[in-house]
């Protein structure tokens, strides 16, 4: 399994708990909203996302569905695309990339926000603090506290020779 499809699918786990709510109350299916400043088309991640929901026994139409929104490259239109899915009133949204996060973060503080890709939210004002983060943001942050300089340059040089299903954001 590769790195995105990795991360993607520990977003997935924590996009799923507001659907096990919805799912058990006989609700109607918990819509998601997924947000990408990448085009759709040149990425994995909504299927692999898609994928996780289904291992842990989500059925897409049943218990879930999915509304995209990909500013297709162009960074400016994140802010629309964002108050856009937010005026949908979805259960949680899927943020794939940081910027896509402080877009719906400016449009939204109660709507549940999820993202593989959450760093420094503390200095972007994402999250009070990391210990106790509080608010509608959450995600994995890769922690490299410890690391050798050694080991660190190593990340430093995988992450220069990123393949293409491991894109900048």
């Amino acid at each position: 399994m590769k790195r995105r499809q990795f991360i993607t699918l520990i977003g997935g786990a924590a996009a799923a708990w507001p659907l096990a709510a919805l799912a058990q109350s006989g609700r109607k299916p918990a819509l998601i909203g997924y947000l990408t400043g990448v085009p759709l088309s040149s990425t994995t991640s909504p299927g692999v996302f898609v994928q996780g929901l289904k291992d842990l026994g989500y059925v897409e139409g049943r218990d879930f569905q999915i509304t995209y929104r990909s500013s297709e490259g162009y960074q400016d239109r994140l802010p629309a695309l964002a108050a856009e899915l937010v005026q949908l009133n979805p259960d949680v949204i899927v943020a794939a990339g940081l910027d896509v996060v402080v877009a719906l973060r400016n449009v939204t503080q109660t709507i549940p926000i999820v993202s593989a890709t959450l760093a420094d939210a503390v200095h972007l004002g994402l999250i009070a603090n990391e210990a106790r983060p509080t608010g509608n943001v959450t995600g994995v942050r890769a922690i490299r506290r410890g690391i050798a300089r050694q080991a660190d340059g190593v990340c430093a040089r995988d992450h220069a020779g990123r393949d293409q299903d491991w894109p900048a954001h």
